[in-house]
């Protein structure tokens, strides 16, 4: 979940004037003897169809790594023809001016006869072999190096091309260079107020798998084959990459950050992974939690960020902001069976990440009184500062009206604002004015209840605290508040009672609850008036799921026709992104144009 690829982009840069490309081409091939060429060199495709390249690397402010010839850097080639084969130098003569393009001056070998030959070069790593040139040697000891600059002072990023069949008396050579690696990036951040010490290096470790899926962790040995384009010896592939610590200790709110460059074996993806803080001789500390399995297998040329935190005693694989999800919804399956007086007989359930910390899980089970039923719980982690709820209203406005939940949140949907999950929200009294309280955006739209009885209120405070309220506290915190919505003055639970019910009717419900420091939002729609799929509850049994996870305080919001439950299939913007899971209760299960409602927002995924 926490491993993000960044392409690597590749500039060129060097010795560039504004000579004509071609112009200082054929100057240079004009006085070539019968033995010497030039070779144009294309980089590998960055974003889009930019050419990108160069080997100095620099750390751009979007992750981006961007490499980039210097004047000294050369090439190694190898000439082929037949069981012929001739390792030469190469060094950049002119690069053009749009920085698309590199020219190299070579010499034909006088061992290449007449007819066809290959060419291939490398760059970085340990270069060709001695004994075997179309051999090239890929770094030693890759977890050495300790940051992006020992990186480039070892030449570990390692590039090549593969030109073939080049006839000898008409050697026109352009070829592409291609990554045969990606650059890991492994992040940690001490949380704590001690500083961690004898820090050595880092590893990633496999936990599930066949454990040979790291490649190059030994002392040299290892090789790729530019003929076949092969790793060799890939049977002494291991369990674990490893990275060398750029200081030995980590203060208190300070960051580490361990770089390292890995081949990419093909077809074989990253399996379930641990991270291990080490001293020169021993484990530290071991993340508590793990890496998820890889679905595919890493990309050459790309950089891979992971990010994790250090409390002073544990570790924890974390998101970028270097939040760890303290995973609300792990027990909620569980404590909803063993520590409620609804479920009878669970028929199935499914939990997933909606979006980092949110987390929904869906149940189908029989109730205690023998009803079918189905249950929707949505958890969401308030701690994470990419992660906000907000109210909506129609057309994404501040006025009053109808509109579905939905289709609100595709006016407010966008990059740096998207909207992930969504319910309904406060009565109306059918003329799209809320019953309770309303602010948006910090803004108060309604300040009065709709009769005076509707007093109780969800809100979020402007420093991101949840909060189920009364009208008392309404009016302590009325001008703190971002976000709130009237909720029908049903309270279910207040400071962790159940609140005793008279009503005892089934119908769809949606409601609302808060944990007890403010942090996590419990949301729960129930589907109902539909014997054979689900039947509804009555107050008193949301009272009784609401306190068997683990919320302070929770109230009702609208129901019946009215109860939605809606997330985002996809991070795209497509017009099929807001899928409703619920069975609207409405005749021919039509989705219900409501006042209001909630939205789940993320400002970066």
């Amino acid at each position: 979940m926490y491993f993000s690829a960044i392409a690597i982009l590749l500039f060129l840069s060097g010795c560039k004037n504004d000579t004509s490309f071609n112009e200082i081409n054929k100057e240079l091939t004009a006085d070539k003897s019968d033995r010497t060429n030039t070779l144009t060199a294309s980089m590998p495709k960055g974003r889009g169809n930019e050419p990108t390249t160069r080997i100095d690397l620099t750390h751009e402010s979007d992750k981006s790594i961007t490499l980039t010839w210097e004047e000294d850097d050369q090439l190694e080639l190898v000439f082929v023809q037949g069981d012929t084969k001739i390792k030469s130098i190469a060094k950049v003569v002119h690069i053009s001016g749009d920085e698309k393009n590199a020219l190299f001056h070579i010499t034909l070998p006088k061992e290449i006869k007449t007819g066809e030959f290959d060419l291939y070069g490398v760059y970085g790593g340990g270069g060709l072999s001695d004994n075997d040139p179309t051999l090239i040697k890929l770094p030693e000891n890759a977890g050495s190096a300790s940051s992006l600059a020992s990186i480039k002072e070892r030449k570990d990023v390692m590039l090549h091309f593969a030109s073939k069949n080049i006839n000898i008396n008409n050697p026109k050579i352009s070829v592409t260079f291609q990554h045969l690696g990606s650059l890991f990036s492994i992040n940690v951040k001490n949380t704590s107020s001690k500083s961690l010490s004898n820090l050595a290096g880092a590893r990633l470790v496999g936990v599930s798998g066949d454990g040979k899926w790291a490649y190059n962790t030994g002392v040299g040995g290892n090789m790729y084959d530019l003929v076949n384009g092969e790793f060799l010896n890939q049977e002494t592939a291991g369990n674990y990459v490893s990275f060398k610590a750029e200081t030995n200790s980590l203060s208190s709110g300070k960051i580490i950050t361990f770089w390292g460059w890995y081949p990419t074996l093909p077809d074989k993806s990253w399996p379930e992974l641990k991270l291990d803080l080490r001293s020169e001789s021993e484990s530290l500390f071991i993340s508590s939690n793990s890496n998820p399995e890889r679905d595919t297998p890493t990309v050459s040329g790309k950089s891979y960020y992971l990010f994790a935190t250090w409390d002073g005693s544990n570790l924890e694989f974390s998101n970028e902001s270097f939040f760890s999800p303290r995973n609300p919804s792990k027990y909620i399956v569980e404590d909803l069976v063993n520590k409620s007086n609804v479920i009878g007989e669970l028929l199935n359930d499914t939990t997933y990440t909606v979006v980092n910390s949110v987390v929904a899980t869906e149940i189908s089970y029989k109730s205690i009184k023998g009803y079918a039923m189905k249950m929707f719980v949505m958890t969401v982690d308030l701690n994470d500062p990419d992660i906000s709820i907000e109210t909506a209203l129609p057309n994404g406005g501040t006025k009053f009206g109808f509109q579905t939940i939905p289709k609100m949140a595709t006016y407010v949907d966008k990059v740096g604002h998207k909207v992930w999950a969504g319910v309904n929200g406060d009565f109306h009294g059918g003329t799209g004015i809320p019953s309770g309280v309303f602010h948006k955006n910090g803004l108060i739209l309604k300040d009065t209840t709709t009769p005076e009885v509707l007093t109780s209120f969800f809100g979020i405070t402007k420093n991101r605290k949840a909060l189920v309220g009364n009208q008392s506290t309404y009016n302590r915190l009325k001008e703190d508040l971002q976000e709130a919505m009237g909720c029908r003055g049903v309270w279910l639970l207040r400071n962790g009672r159940v609140v005793t019910q008279s009503n005892t009717v089934l119908e769809p419900r949606t409601c609302i609850g808060v944990s007890k420091d403010s942090t996590i939002v419990y949301i729960m729609a129930i589907d109902g008036r539909q014997s054979s799929y689900s039947n509804g509850m009555q107050y008193a049994e949301m009272s009784d799921c609401f306190k068997a996870i683990g919320a302070e305080n929770a109230a009702n919001l609208d129901g019946g026709g009215s109860t939605t439950f809606f997330i985002r299939n996809t991070p795209e913007f497509t017009s099929d992104r807001f899928e409703v899971r619920n069975r609207p209760s409405n005749k021919d299960r039509e989705l219900r144009a409501v006042a209001n409602g909630l939205l789940v927002i993320s400002k970066s995924k």
